[in-house]
């Protein structure tokens, strides 16, 4: 609960830090539908870039939506997912990726995908102390821009992964400890 408590925490950072930026939206395939038995039917026309070609981030949380279940387009997106974490006496240690997913038609993609990262860094090293006076930011932030030949759909959908690390106190049950927990069973 505490996990999810802090993927939400930090899916609303990233929202809020977002909240203006606009990007890009790809453009409609012109293509015949594959299978398609009217071979006269487009999957939609191709349109001149306008101010409805743009939108605000997405932001989702563990996965990217199931396609068949939305018309929208998931590009731009910002995806928060746990991924690591370890729990001592006092203190719980989280891993949250925050994948950037941008898209671009033209040689300086790769600058709407930055865009985003560098907000979100910015943003991450002004927390002082807290996020949502729970979770406290540990060491650095660390980001990733795979190689462009590696990304799934180069040259026009472009990814790039921040790791952030949390600490945040561990939950108890708060029970009284009783001897009779610890006594160890008398043989004879």
């Amino acid at each position: 609960m505490v996990i999810n408590n802090l993927v939400d925490a930090v899916a609303k950072f990233c929202e809020s830090t977002l909240a203006n930026l606009m990007q890009p939206t790809p453009d409609k395939i012109t293509e015949i539908r594959p299978g398609s038995l009217n071979r006269t039917e487009l999957i939609s026309e191709k349109t001149e870039k306008s101010e409805a070609s743009y939108k605000r981030i997405s932001i989702f949380k563990g996965c990217l939506p199931p396609k068949r279940q939305s018309e929208n387009d998931d590009y731009p997106f910002v995806l928060v997912v746990p991924s690591a974490g370890t729990v001592d006496r006092e203190f719980a240690h989280a891993t949250v990726n925050i994948y950037c997913g941008s898209w671009h038609d033209g040689n300086e993609g790769y600058a709407e995908v930055l865009n985003i990262v560098q907000r979100l860094l910015i943003a991450l090293s002004k927390i002082e102390s807290s996020l949502d006076k729970r979770y406290i930011p540990e060491s650095d932030v660390k980001w990733i821009f795979p190689d462009a030949s590696a990304q799934a759909g180069a040259p026009k959908m472009w990814q790039a992964m921040i790791t952030t690390n949390w600490k945040y106190h561990t939950p108890s049950n708060n029970l009284p400890f009783k001897d009779e927990y610890f006594k160890e069973k008398q043989y004879e």
